[in-house]
């Protein structure tokens, strides 16, 4: 496996952001904010914020600050902090685990 950063940061680049939705949206419900949001309410405004940003071909960071109730809840750098794709995961620690443990010493080419 190689990876290439110059393309990882292409594919990074072509999502605006938005693949850090799911991360705004546990924000947004958790409990230790003012006002948490139910999970649903999260989820739509989260979702509809990321399709206004890849619409707009606009970073999704740049189209959370412009929005009332994002900026109600947490302060600017926390918004930017959450909605950094360089440092979201998501499930991919989870991923490369499973992975790994599935096929890790076994053989997956049967020539």
């Amino acid at each position: 496996l190689q990876v290439v950063e110059g393309r990882s940061r292409e594919r990074i680049e072509r999502t605006y952001g938005t693949t850090t939705a799911e991360n705004v949206m546990n924000y947004l419900t958790d409990r230790r904010v003012t006002n948490p949001m139910s999970r649903k309410e999260a989820h739509a405004l989260s979702a509809l914020l990321a399709a206004e940003a890849h619409d707009r071909k606009t970073q999704f960071a740049d189209v959370l600050l412009e929005d009332d109730t994002i900026r109600s809840a947490f302060p600017e750098s926390t918004i930017m902090e959450i909605s950094d794709p360089y440092k979201y995961l998501g499930e991919s620690k989870e991923i490369v685990r499973a992975v790994y443990n599935k096929y890790h010493g076994k053989r997956t080419i049967h020539l």
